[in-house]
This record gives C-alpha cells, structure tokens and sequence, in this order.
C-alpha cells in the first residue's frame, strides 16, 4: 500500500530534510527548556545542547534508515519517535542515579547502553515480523 504523505504533512514538512531540521531543532529546545526549567548552570546547558544534538541526529538516521529499508513514513516518524523518547528517557534516568550516588558512571552507563540495544532489537523484530506478514 502507498501512502499519499501529501494530505497529511504540511506544505514545507514533505521535504523530508524539512522534516529532519525539525526534529534536529525540537530536540535541542526539549534539551534547553529542561536545564531552563530545573535551574542548572551553564556547564549543564552545554551537556544538554550536545546532548540535544546527538539525540536530533540518531533520531534523524533512524527515521533515514526507516524509509530506506521501505517503512512508510508513518512507521519510521513512530520509529524515530520511540528513540527519541528512549533517549529523553535515558537522560531523566542518569541524572537521577548520578545524583543518587547509588551506581558508578561505567555502571549506568552500560545499563543505558543495554536499553538501547534491546530497544533497537525489539524495533527490528518489529520490522521482520512486518515484513513477513505483509509478505504473506
């Protein structure tokens, strides 16, 4: 089935690199508005400006990775959007265990990183059972 992308984005946002300096640009807002909102210092607004941008860009190849391997764009802007809430997720937790002084950084670190790799498989098991029951 073919999506008509163009009855449901606005005018400027089906250009899809439209789209990717949207997402690049909330993401480091969302990144500003929370340091902004808890009062943290120009060190912590840094972090959350690198942060924002590292998170816009795996947002961004993973909406680019969706439509390339044949995702409609619904299914990759839904893709992209669970790793966008699995990093903002990320972020709220690592600061809470790094101010909890429960875990070391290398601790939490690959607790993170065990998130996201379970995350990533779980949405490619998504992909391939997609794929074989639209096969069939």
């Amino acid at each position: 089935m073919v999506e008509d992308s163009s009855t449901s984005l606005p005018g400027p946002l089906q250009n899809g690199s439209v789209y990717l300096v949207v997402v690049v640009v909330l993401a480091v807002l969302a990144a500003l508005g929370a340091v902004f909102a808890l009062g943290g210092s120009t060190d912590e607004l840094l972090w959350a400006v690198a942060a924002g941008v590292g998170l816009s860009v795996v947002v961004a190849l993973t909406y680019q990775a969706g439509r390339r391997f044949g995702q409609p764009h619904s299914h990759a802007t839904a893709t992209a959007a669970v790793i966008f809430g699995v990093g903002l997720l990320a972020g709220v937790i690592t600061e809470l265990l790094r101010a909890s002084e429960i875990l070391t950084d290398a601790e939490i670190g690959l607790g993170l990183l065990g998130a996201v790799v379970a995350t990533v498989v779980i949405i490619g098991l998504i992909g391939a059972v997609d794929r074989m029951t639209a096969a069939g």
